[in-house]
This record gives structure tokens, C-alpha cells and sequence, in this order.
């Protein structure tokens, strides 16, 4: 990196040098030319035979016209080179804001793929607060993304959260036809479900909808025996095969979701579910 470091300060320092190197010979080039040119001219004449007399005072008057068309074109000679460096200065900045810009946009990507890591290591930690935290970081990046234009995070979401309740409370072989035992739901698990379930409205004010398009979120053939999904958005989600027994579902929108196989024994405020195109046992 030191290295890499100095090759560049290098380049750098090479390039304002050869830059001001090239600017001074412009200089020069820009005063003497005219001389020279006037000179050539002068000889031009000589060769022609064209007549050199003339009075003191025309010859004067002849010199002082030869300085000021040699002044004036000195002037525009360091106008045409004051414009150049006018130009090449914007192009030159139009680049430097162009790296700044790209520079930022890699800056932020590698921020949001740290970030991207760290949530969900957070996630697959054995400590509870360390996996609430990763799952509302995850939350939190996915929203940002968003607002950003990039909505790619939303499915990172969805496919962690729901692996996280898959593996949680997976049914061992099955879920059990008929309800039995307790159910295997943990704090954790209600949590990731109602980040899932958007319960505060964020995700969807970041158009998780227009994100999630037909894609479905897989929560088969998982134990939710009394799990609290009142006023969850679990739009688009498969439940083929899971327990949702005694679960609370008052107010959930479980539009274009599959509960086909579903334990539903008992289940609280069914009659309150949205249910547009939801596919029941």
C-alpha cells in the first residue's frame, strides 16, 4: 500500500512538472514568435528589393508600428494560451469530480456490503441481542438502499429472516396434522417475523411491494404455534406445510400468500384477515 502510495505521489509530482514545463515553453513560444515572425517578414522585403529609406522620423514611426503589431501579437498569442488553460482547468476538474464521484460511489458500496456482513453476523450470533440488532440492521440497510434506488436488499432480507425462522423452528419431519405440544416460537423468531411482517410501515413506504413482485417469501414447513401475527404484512408469503395453530392473524394481510396445509387449529381473527387471492387449506 506504501508503496502504491508513492508511485502515485510520483506520478503526480511528474505530471504538474512536465504540466508547468509545457506551460513555460508555451510562454516563451508565445513572445518571441512574433519576432521572429516580423523578422521574416522584414527579410521577405529585403529579398523583394522593396525600398528601406525613407526619413528618421518614418523609420521611427516604421520601428514604433513593427513593436505594436509585434505586442499585439504577443497579446493574442497569451489570450490563446490564457483560453487553453482555461479549458484544459474545467476538463481537468470535470475528471476530478468525476473520480470524487465514482470514489464516492465505491465508498459507499463497500460500506453497505460491511454493513451487509456485519448484520448478518449478527444474525447467525448465539447471543439474543446481537441477532435483534443485526436483524433490524438489516432492516435499517435495506431501507437505506431504497431510498438510494437500489431495492436489491429488500430480497437479502427476506431470504435471511426467513432461513433465520426457518432453521429456528423448523417441524423435525412434519408439522404435526393436529396440534400438539407448545409451540417453539422465541423472541427472536417474533421479532424476525414482525421485521418480515413490516410492522411499522417502513418497508413498505420503501416499496417493498414493487420489490417483491411475485417472489415469494418461504416460511414452509415451520412450527408458529401461537405466534403473534396481528396486523403483520405477510403479503406473498408460503406456509405450505407449517403450524400456525392458536396463532393471533387479527388484521394480518396475507394477500397472495399460500397456507395450503396449514395447521390452522384454533387460530384468533380469522375473520379479520385480508385475504385477496390467499390460497387456504
Amino acid at each position: 500500500m506504501l508503496t502504491g502510495d508513492l508511485s502515485g505521489s510520483i506520478g503526480a509530482y511528474l505530471a504538474v512538472g512536465v504540466g508547468v514545463l509545457l506551460v513555460l515553453l508555451a510562454l516563451r513560444w508565445a513572445y518571441s514568435a512574433p519576432k521572429r515572425r516580423l523578422g521574416r517578414l522584414a527579410v521577405g522585403r529585403r529579398q523583394r528589393g522593396e525600398s528601406q529609406g525613407g526619413s528618421p522620423n518614418s523609420q521611427q514611426d516604421g520601428e514604433l508600428q513593427r513593436i505594436g503589431v509585434e505586442n499585439e501579437l504577443r497579446r493574442t498569442n497569451f489570450e490563446m494560451i490564457a483560453a487553453l488553460l482555461l479549458i484544459l482547468g474545467v476538463a481537468f476538474t470535470y475528471l476530478q469530480l468525476q473520480a470524487t464521484r465514482a470514489q464516492l460511489t465505491v465508498n459507499t458500496e463497500t460500506q453497505a456490503s460491511d454493513r451487509l456482513v456485519k448484520t448478518i453476523g449478527q444474525i447467525g450470533s448465539d447471543k439474543q441481542a446481537e441477532q435483534v440488532g443485526g436483524m433490524y440492521g438489516l432492516r435499517n440497510l435495506a431501507v437505506d438502499a431504497a431510498a438510494k434506488g437500489d431495492q436489491s436488499y429488500f430480497e437479502v432480507l427476506d431470504q435471511t429472516l426467513s432461513a433465520y425462522v426457518r432453521q429456528a423452528v423448523t417441524c423435525v419431519d412434519s408439522c404435526p396434522v393436529v396440534p400438539e405440544g407448545e409451540g417453539r416460537s422465541t423472541y427472536t423468531v417474533q421479532v424476525a417475523l414482525s421485521i418480515l411482517g413490516d410492522s411499522d410501515g417502513r418497508l413498505r413506504a420503501a416499496n417493498l411491494d414493487g420489490s417483491r413482485g411475485s417472489r415469494m417469501v418461504d416460511l414452509r414447513d415451520v412450527n408458529l404455534r401461537g405466534a403473534n401475527l396481528r396486523g403483520l404484512y405477510l403479503t406473498r408469503v408460503d406456509f405450505r406445510g407449517s403450524n400456525l395453530s392458536n396463532a393471533d392473524l387479527a388484521d394480518a394481510d396475507l394477500s397472495n400468500s399460500d397456507l395450503r396445509r396449514v395447521v390452522l387449529h384454533e387460530v384468533l381473527g380469522r375473520d379479520t384477515v385480508r385475504d385477496e387471492n390467499t390460497r387456504w387449506p
